[in-house]
């Protein structure tokens, strides 16, 4: 939602950041239903979800553009990022997923 057609009608940006791996583990134990085995599951979020979020990441620059960023690695206990060294460490193994 921080594209830059978008970015100006909000008055304050947050920005949700999950490591990539954790997405996958994540969807595997949510996505049954939807996409089948853990696998294809896997198959899918490499091939497809992830590229886009990658597309978005690049084009969007949303770890630039926020106002706070919350590390939501650990679901239960999310995390304010405020320091601006540790947001780039996170867009950095955002931008190096394989």
């Amino acid at each position: 939602m921080l594209r830059s057609e978008l970015y100006h009608y909000w008055d304050y940006k947050v920005f949700l950041h999950t490591d990539f791996e954790q997405v996958i583990e994540r969807a595997k134990k949510r996505d049954h239903y939807l996409f089948g085995t853990e696998e294809e599951i896997e198959v899918r979020y490499r091939s497809k979800y992830i590229p886009g979020q990658q597309i978005y990441l690049h084009e969007s620059e949303p770890y630039k553009k926020t106002d706070i960023l919350i590390d939501n690695n650990d679901f239960n206990n999310p995390r304010i990022v405020e320091v601006n060294k540790e947001i780039d460490y996170l867009r950095r193994k955002a931008f190096n997923f394989t």
